[in-house]
């Protein structure tokens, strides 16, 4: 057992406080986002014993919303060219297949949960 020793007063740096505080508000970042992925899963499933529908979130709706988004923040003002690529491509289509194909297959709830825990035990993996 230690004993106490007036003279080894550990103290916290800056460098460490401010590290410390940036671990911890990116823990609490991964524990909401964990939480809106479980949340986002819950509600998925009670709409379905609900009705018999499953309401699938995907990825590219999740880019969609997020697309359609900046454009009303940017006034209009942002370009257009990606999300006219998404929903009519011209050129690419190949590219446009798979990007389309892989967004639109990757549930957004599991994606949420999964960068969630990365986040959270990125964290705790820092501060020891």
């Amino acid at each position: 057992m230690d004993q106490y020793n007036p003279g080894d007063q550990r103290e916290l740096t800056v460098p460490k406080t401010v590290g410390l505080a940036y671990s911890q508000a990116l823990q609490y970042l991964g524990l909401t986002v964990l939480a809106s992925g479980i949340l986002l899963g819950c509600y998925q499933v009670f709409a379905w014993l609900k009705t018999g529908t499953w309401h699938a979130y995907s990825l590219l709706t999740a880019f969609a919303y997020m697309l359609d988004w900046l454009r009303t923040l940017s006034r209009g003002r942002l370009q257009r060219e990606l999300l006219d690529w998404i929903n009519n491509p011209t050129d690419r289509l190949g590219l446009h297949t798979m990007v389309t194909g892989i967004l639109g297959f990757v549930p957004l709830s599991l994606v949420l949960v999964a960068v969630g825990l990365l986040f959270f035990m990125g964290t705790l993996r820092s501060e020891r």
